[in-house]
Parts: structure tokens; C-alpha cells; sequence
């Protein structure tokens, strides 16, 4: 056994292990059971001292040596093993928790029941039966799963989670999204009243126009079926340890919204009185990609969840990567992924940074030198508190039961009750303007922007408060929804028409107000392969038109960026993907991340006189910008999500003069003065940013 990468790196003095180290570094490591275990774990905790990590998630049963449903007498060697380990952590402060790495199971991969486990396997749509992974509505695996965790909770683990597993959708092989076993073939009837084939209630769920009632038997039951096993598994452990805390691993909000996720009673089922239930949500980015597709898909994605749950809810993302070495992500890389959490509301990271086949420490991957050289700076921007209870910018407005209300196109398929409210989320952070995700909806005097079908899930009088009290943004999808439902004149319009993409009606897009635009005058921007489908619009009284959308042979087909009655500001293109993959980003969105597009957008946003203008970052791709507000300061997060180095940085604040303006950034993680100039309504960062890192900024009042 060698440790000799270990010399490389920071060495960790009395005054730093000292630190009040607020973000946590939460390491999910494995040891399997009589293999090399007690070097495994002299290394582990070597690399812990090292590394500044706070608490250990111990695997059992995980990835590679998955063996199927594990009974009491397989699982004792692993809880003898984290036994040891708790043994050699705890003296040094450092927590130790348990990672079961099944529930129902994520993916068969050949395994399959035991001998003895009667457990109803999980179908899918096309009756399709799974080799391992189990029903949740099974009375004897419920009973099976509660003694388990039981069982784990026997060690008092500091935290006992419960994987991403725990869900009703990507259980491979099986069809994507849900379970139609006889068990929930029986409960589906028994909810409609009469007995239905797989076929009949599948075609009901998924019928194109107004939601059939059997759309609702299907997400009720889904839900209700979730939030009765998180209260089974939460009783079981807080029985034998109340002071346990239960974490639960999700995935993307936008397909736990197509099984009827109820966050909050799902969590609510993992607590009690004593230990809060915690969550870990998704990063993307199992392998490295460019920043600028990471900044549209973290800020879809995992901002999202953020506001899907109470505000109360502490949450720990996942860093993951497929091989979990530098082959998959660079230092760098990871880096910029954990700083960022923080702009979700991060109060530590799940660091997924070695294999789980019992491989051990890789001490050349260099980990332990990049994870205690950023605590300090990490924990300096924990301890502002930034959260999206304090967040301002354009209100970008989700449901997460958005799925009951969802209208499908028809096609037999899953997808088509995922909600496609976050694209404005992903988009404006692009073009860098601050924004936050909400759930509420009795905002005034705001900028408001709608994306997908979320407009089905109001009443009337709820959308026209909307329309009434705020400045709205708007693309496609959302502009059909409304006029669908009978309120286009809310926002100007008489009519559309779809023309779908590359159906060669619309080619480009072309400036027609008489401005430059990057220096252009007459600027254009494609209209085809990569915009999604285009509504052409009639409205009630001429729009203030920013551009035109013309044919090939540049013939006028209808108008295209408009703002109607210095109220509302309409993008007339949509259908852009499903979101929730990074093709969906490529394919789907790639023709409106365009510095003209750009620069248009941040002029409607400077101008919505009577309404509160977001913060927004000038000239440069990929600059996110978040806004956090208190009663006596304000501060923004500045962040490069690009490749290129940025000399410097303008920030429109909309000509607000601060007495006093600190910054935080990576080289200093202490409060210093920042480096900046005014300039009309701006302030200019004249030190930059460096590709990949962020910045926050205090402003005192």
C-alpha cells in the first residue's frame, strides 16, 4: 500500500481544520467487505484529513457489485465494515452515514429476485416485466424495504439515504415512465370503476386535448404510492433512530413531475420532529461539456428542483461522473461545478469522485489538493445565505403538478407529460439576465416569464391578475396555450398560425426597427434548423416590432420579436425538446443564443418602465448573472460560464449608486473591495472573470 500522492497535497494546519467549514464535503465512498477493507479505509481516512471532508457516505450493495435485493445476513458484512469505519472517522469530526444503493432497483442489468423474494416486479406500458427491480405498491417488498432500513439504522448513521432509485421512471430495460403490474392494473380499475386493459388506460393518460380522467388515477396513484413509502421508510428508521437524518436523491423535476411527484410530502414522510429530511439534487453532467451548455442545463435543471421543495430544505448535490476520474471531468471542471451549486441553494456537495467497486483513494487524480484548497472560499459564500427565497430577477413561473393539466400531441409516449416550463430559466441565464424560478403567483410590478402549457394550470381570474399586475414574456408554446384558452386579447392577439420547423416557410429572422445591433444594421438570425417551430401572429393593434421573419427568398412570412402595449414581450418560437437532455439543448434552442437576440432581450428588459428591471450582464455569451436582495444589502453572483477569459464585465443595475461594494472571488475568499468603475447605468468589473469562475458582489445600502 502507498499514500505517496498524498505528500502533494495542501498541508492541513490546526487554524484550518479549525474553520467553521459550513459547506459540507460529504464523500460517498465503498469499501466492500473483505476486500483489502482495512487498507481501503487507512487510505480513506488519510485522504479525508487531507481532502477537508466532513462526513462519509458509506455504499452498500452499489454499481458494479450489486447483487440484486440484499437479505439482513448479505448486508451484516457491509454494516460491519461501516461500523469500522465509524470507529476511525468519528474521533477526527467526521460524520459517517450509509448509502444503500437500492430501493426499487435502478436497472436489472441481469440481476434478479433471491430465492424466497416474492416481490412484484415492475411492468412497463408494453407489459414488459423486470428482472430485479420491484413494484413499490408490493405489500411483502414494503415490508422487506422498512426491515432494511431498519437494519441500517441499527449503526445511528449521521444521515441514511435513500437513492435516486426511489422513483417510477428510467428503470431499465423497461419502457421509460411508470409501473402497470397487475398490482396497479387493480388500482387503477378499482379507481375508474370498472376493470381496464393496459392498453385502454395507457391510451386515456396519454389522450391528446383536455386531460382524460384517467390522466389524474394515474398521477394520484403515483403520488400516493411514493409519499406512502418515504412515511414506511421514515417510521422504520426513526423508530430505532430518531436522530437520523433521511436523505432522499432525485433526479430532473420535470419528469418526477410526470409521476406526480409531491415534494413536500415526500419529504415530509422521511422526517420527524428531531431530523428533517434533507435532498440531494441532480447536477448535470455525468461527463464533461462545454460551460455554456452546463450554465443552460444547470440552471433548467437543478435551480428548479431548488424551488420545487420548501424553502426550508437543505440541499447537497450530486457530483457525479461516469469512470469518476479525470477522464470524465477535469479538475477544473469540478471546480466550477461545486462553486456553482451554491447558486441553487448549496449548503455542501455529495462527491461521487471514486469508483464503487471498492477501488479505493486515487491519489493522482489530485482531489484531496482541489477540495481543501476551495473550503475556505466555498464556506465564505455559504455563510451569505444566498437562497431563492432572497432572489430577484425575471419570475420564471413553474407548477410542479403541471402535469395534470399538461395537453399531449398525441404520441404514445411518456415525455409528453413532462412540463416544459423551465426553457426562459436556461435561456435568459445565457444571455445574462438575472432570473429566478417561482412557484407563487400574486406577484406585482414584476417581469414574469411563462414557457410550455404552465398557463393551463390557472383559472381565469389568476391569469388576468397575472397579465393585469405584471410586465410578461412569452415564447411560443405558452402563446399558443393562451390563446387556446380563450385570453389572447390579454396579450394583443387575435390569431396564429404554426409553421413547424424547417418546413421552409421561415428561414431567418431580420432586424426592422432601424437599430444596430452588434454593430449590424439589419441584422438577421436563422430562422431554421435549430429554433423550433414558429407561431406567426395577428394581433389586435400593431406591436412594437423588432424584427421580421422572412422566407428564403426573403419575403415577409409574419412579425417576430414584438413587445404589445409596452406590457408584454413575445419570442414567437417554441417546441424546442423535451429539455431534459443535453441534445434538447443542442438541437432544440441553439439559433436564439445569438448576440443580436441578446442585446434585443436585455433592451426590452431596460426598458420596462414601471416595472422592476432585472440585473443583467452586457455583450458576452454565457455570463450568468444571479441577484440576491435582504433588507440591507444586495448581492450578485457573477458567473463565466463561457471559455474564454473576460477582461472585463458591465452590469446594468439600472443606475442604482452603492455606498459601499465588496467582493469574493476565488483568489480571496475574505471581503475586499471590489475593482469597479460606473458608467451610466452600469457598473464595469475591471479585473474580469476568468473562464469557468464567479464572483459575488456585497453591495451595502
Amino acid at each position: 500500500m502507498t499514500c505517496k500522492g498524498a505528500v502533494d497535497s495542501i498541508p492541513i494546519t490546526d487554524e484550518l481544520r479549525q474553520v467553521i467549514m459550513s459547506f459540507q464535503y460529504m464523500l460517498r465512498f465503498a469499501i466492500q467487505p473483505g476486500f483489502r477493507e482495512d487498507e481501503r479505509l487507512e487510505n480513506l481516512v488519510k485522504f479525508c484529513r487531507a481532502a477537508l471532508i466532513d462526513e462519509v457516505m458509506f455504499f452498500v450493495n452499489c454499481e458494479e457489485l450489486n447483487q440484486g435485493h440484499l437479505t439482513r445476513e448479505e448486508t451484516q458484512p457491509w454494516l460491519e465494515v461501516i461500523a469500522k469505519g465509524k470507529r476511525a472517522l468519528t474521533p477526527l469530526g467526521i460524520a459517517v452515514s450509509i448509502n444503500p444503493w437500492t430501493t426499487l432497483l435502478g436497472a436489472d442489468r441481469g440481476r434478479t429476485l433471491k430465492p424466497g423474494q416474492n416481490f412484484q416486479l415492475m411492468q412497463d406500458i408494453h407489459g414488459r416485466s423486470a428482472g430485479a427491480q420491484v413494484c413499490p405498491r408490493c405489500p411483502e417488498w414494503r415490508r422487506y424495504i422498512s426491515d432494511m432500513y431498519a437494519c441500517y439504522a441499527t449503526l445511528a448513521p449521521h444521515m441514511l439515504w435513500v437513492e435516486d432509485d426511489f422513483r417510477l421512471h428510467n428503470h431499465a430495460p423497461l419502457g421509460w415512465g411508470g409501473c402497470f403490474c397487475k398490482l396497479h392494473m387493480e388500482e387503477y380499475s378499482r379507481r375508474i370503476g370498472r376493470t381496464v386493459t393496459r392498453a385502454e388506460f395507457i391510451e386515456g393518460v396519454l389522450l391528446p386535448g383536455k386531460p382524460h380522467p384517467f390522466r389524474k388515477i394515474w398521477l394520484d396513484v403515483g403520488r400516493e404510492t411514493m409519499k406512502e413509502l418515504a412515511a414506511l421508510i421514515g417510521n422504520a428508521v426513526h423508530h430505532v433512530a430518531p436522530d437520523t437524518t433521511i436523505g432522499l436523491m432525485c433526479s430532473l423535476p420535470a419528469v418526477h413531475c410526470a409521476e406526480g411527484r409531491d415534494w413536500a410530502g415526500i419529504l415530509d414522510g422521511f422526517s420527524n420532529d428531531r431530523s428533517p429530511a434533507v435532498l440531494r439534487p441532480h447536477l448535470p453532467a455525468y461527463w464533461e461539456s462545454a460551460p455554456g451548455v452546463y450554465c443552460w442545463e444547470f440552471n433548467q435543471v437543478t435551480r428548479m428542483t431548488e424551488a420545487c421543495v420548501p424553502s426550508t430544505t437543505r440541499l447537497y448535490p450530486e457530483l457525479d461522473s461516469i469512470s469518476r476520474t479525470r477522464f470524465a471531468k477535469s479538475l477544473a471542471f469540478t471546480k466550477f461545478q461545486i462553486e456553482t451549486s451554491l447558486l441553487a441553494g448549496a449548503r455542501g456537495i455529495t462527491l461521487n469522485i471514486f469508483d464503487m467497486m471498492g477501488g479505493g483513494v486515487l491519489w493522482g487524480e489530485g482531489w484531496q489538493k482541489l477540495l481543501a484548497g476551495n473550503k475556505k472560499f466555498l464556506t465564505a459564500l455559504a455563510d451569505l445565505g444566498l437562497s431563492h427565497v432572497s432572489q430577484t430577477g425575471v419570475r420564471v413561473l413553474i407548477n410542479p403538478d403541471a402535469s395534470y393539466t399538461i395537453q399531449t400531441d398525441g404520441e404514445n409516449r411518456m415525455e409528453s407529460l413532462y412540463p416544459l416550463e423551465q426553457f426562459w430559466a436556461g435561456y435568459l441565464s445565457a444571455l445574462g439576465i438575472a432570473n429566478t424560478f417561482t412557484t407563487n403567483i400574486g406577484w406585482k410590478r414584476q417581469v414574469v416569464a411563462v414557457s410550455g402549457q404552465y398557463l393551463r394550470g390557472l383559472d381565469e381570474e389568476t391569469i388576468k391578475c397575472i397579465f393585469k399586475d405584471n410586465f410578461i414574456i412569452m415564447e411560443g408554446e405558452a402563446i399558443w396555450t393562451l390563446l387556446d384558452m380563450g385570453y389572447g386579447k390579454l396579450a394583443g392577439i387575435r390569431n396564429v398560425r404554426r409553421h413547424a420547423q424547417d418546413t421552409g416557410i421561415q428561414a431567418y429572422e431580420e432586424v426592422c426597427n432601424g437599430n444596430a445591433y452588434g454593430g449590424i444594421a439589419g441584422a438577421r438570425i436563422s430562422s431554421q434548423g435549430f429554433s423550433g417551430d414558429y407561431l406567426e401572429i395577428e394581433y389586435q393593434n400593431p406591436p412594437l416590432l423588432k424584427t421580421m421573419v422572412k422566407d428564403h427568398y426573403g419575403r415577409t412570412i409574419g412579425p417576430g420579436m414584438a413587445v404589445i402595449d409596452g406590457r408584454v414581450f413575445v419570442l414567437p418560437f417554441g417546441w424546442f425538446g423535451t429539455g431534459v437532455q443535453p441534445v434538447g439543448y443542442v438541437s432544440g434552442y441553439a439559433n436564439h443564443l445569438h448576440p443580436v437576440k441578446q442585446e434585443i432581450i436585455q433592451e426590452v428588459m431596460a426598458g420596462v418602465d414601471g416595472y422592476v428591471r432585472p440585473v443583467y450582464a452586457g455583450a458576452s455569451p454565457y455570463i450568468a448573472v444571479y441577484s440576491f436582495e435582504w433588507l440591507d444589502r444586495m448581492a450578485l453572483a457573477i458567473v463565466n460560464c463561457s471559455s474564454d477569459d473576460i477582461e472585463e464585465v458591465r452590469l446594468n443595475i439600472n443606475g442604482r449608486q452603492f455606498k459601499n461594494m465588496m467582493e469574493i472571488a476565488g483568489d480571496h475568499f475574505v471581503q475586499q473591495q471590489a475593482d469597479i468603475s460606473y458608467e451610466h447605468d452600469d457598473i464595469i468589473l475591471r479585473n474580469g472573470l476568468k473562464r469557468m469562475t464567479l464572483k459575488v458582489l456585497i453591495m451595502g445600502k
